[in-house]
């Protein structure tokens, strides 16, 4: 077993580097198309999220206001399952954005905050790997303004993927540590993952998780 690699511990102004960085990045990508009544519609989303995403988030917000939680959706078909369908996301807590706020703003801010789960996921992942505040700094922003990403930002899967740099981090901390509290904030990433509505990306993280498991144990370990 050879030795772990020390862990590099982000500094509190390292932290707002970086949060600074992302939020001049969003503020290029929304600058084009921020004004009275828009909302964030990326080019490769502009169907899905115009016809379904942003039609679910109005339902929720106004089953929610009007005082009932949505099992049950009355406008598709003949009724179809709300709460049961995964990808409406109703226990995804970026979806409650929509309630609390203005539905424009609300699809800028959802957008802003993936973007900034995923590039704060994988700068903490880089830096439990031993890697240096720019390095690490340079992959967490590049995972999180990808193309792909970016582009299918305002859809289920996005809300699953943002996860799987924080899975990867806290499967490297708790092979080192043995520490339950690592396996308990596992168990809460997989979470989130699952309640973001993308099944198929949550099932891709989670065997991820054990393969990362399975071969980097083998060398580190408490």
């Amino acid at each position: 077993m050879s030795p772990a690699i020390p862990l590099q511990r982000p500094s509190a102004n390292e932290l707002i580097q970086l949060l600074s960085i992302v939020s001049l990045g969003w503020l290029a990508l929304v600058a084009p198309v921020i004004g009275p009544g828009q909302v964030f519609c990326p080019p490769a989303g502009t169907g899905e999220t115009a016809l379904q995403h942003l039609p679910w988030m109005q339902f929720l917000r106004d089953s929610v206001r009007g005082g009932a939680f949505p099992l049950w959706n009355p406008h598709n078909g003949l009724r179809e399952p709300f709460r049961a369908n995964p990808q409406t996301a109703v226990l995804f807590p970026l979806s409650w954005l929509y309630v609390a706020l203005p539905m424009t703003t609300a699809s800028f801010l959802e957008v802003y905050l993936k973007i900034l789960v995923a590039a704060l996921g994988l700068y903490l992942f880089a830096r439990s790997l031993g890697m240096g505040h720019m390095p690490a700094v340079i992959g967490g922003v590049a995972f999180g303004f990808m193309p792909h990403f970016i582009l299918h930002a305002s859809q289920p899967a996005s809300n699953s993927e943002i996860w799987i740099p924080w899975a990867l981090a806290a499967t490297l901390m708790y092979i080192r540590t043995g520490h339950s509290r690592w396996a308990a904030a596992l168990a809460g990433i997989l979470t989130m993952s699952m309640a973001g509505g993308a099944l198929q990306v949550w099932g891709l993280t989670a065997l991820l998780v054990v393969g990362y498991f399975l071969w980097f144990g083998r060398w580190e370990g408490p």
